[in-house]
């Protein structure tokens, strides 16, 4: 039950390596086990007036130059699904927004549903410090260990765990983009297409535990 367990734990790369005691070099694309079979929708959950009652977490990476990218992600069916994201890309967009113009323009998105708090980027100081102040979301710093959180994410997906909306245009974009740099002897992501790939990694570090636990009979 241990080996079965810890086997359900890696996948892809971090598989061969902990489990097949294989040393493998990382290349090619970080998660080449992705499949559109694992874009579905989720339902939202409604009390008697409409509302929805699921919880969710907002997972952000916060950029300035870079896009801003945050995707809304919830805990169903012992899974992890990604329902909706918020992109502002100041360069296509050919400006800029402020901190309180990404806070108004997440609120709106977050509409009436229950966000249990919002995980984020722990360099963006100034976006949380506007969180502090408006006092409304509970907010708290990302697990930024990249390697443990790609292995997380990787686990999720190839266990089945992991599903994506349509809604979720930019993750499912960056899923058949975002590779290993080939220019790194060490096991280094190529700092392009990962924005919200670094949003879902945020968040799957919250939930794995929880999920992963469920798993175990």
């Amino acid at each position: 039950h241990i080996r079965e367990r810890y086997e359900r734990m890696y996948s892809g790369v971090f598989k061969l390596r902990y489990i097949d005691g294989l040393w493998v070099v990382a290349e090619g694309l970080v998660y080449p086990m992705w499949s559109d079979s694992y874009v579905q929708e989720l339902e939202p959950k409604l009390d008697k007036s409409g509302k929805d009652k699921r919880q969710y977490i907002i997972a952000i990476d916060y950029g300035i130059k870079n896009p801003f990218a945050a995707i809304m992600l919830t805990v169903s069916e012992g899974k992890l699904w990604a329902v909706d994201e918020y992109r502002w890309d100041s360069e296509a967009e050919g400006k800029r927004r402020t901190d309180e113009e990404h806070y108004d323009a997440i609120e709106e998105w977050f509409g009436d549903k229950e966000v249990e708090y919002i995980v984020i980027d722990p360099s963006a100081t100034s976006f949380r410090e506007l969180l502090n102040r408006k006092d409304k979301y509970w907010h708290k710093g990302a697990d930024n260990a990249v390697l443990d959180g790609i292995s997380k994410v990787s686990t999720l997906i190839g266990s089945g765990l992991l599903m994506a909306s349509q809604k979720c245009t930019g993750l499912l974009e960056e899923f058949g983009l975002y590779c290993w740099d080939p220019k790194s002897d060490a096991d280094k992501v190529a700092k392009e297409s990962d924005h919200f790939c670094d949003a879902l990694r945020y968040g799957t570090q919250e939930v794995f535990d929880q999920i992963m636990d469920g798993q175990v009979v």
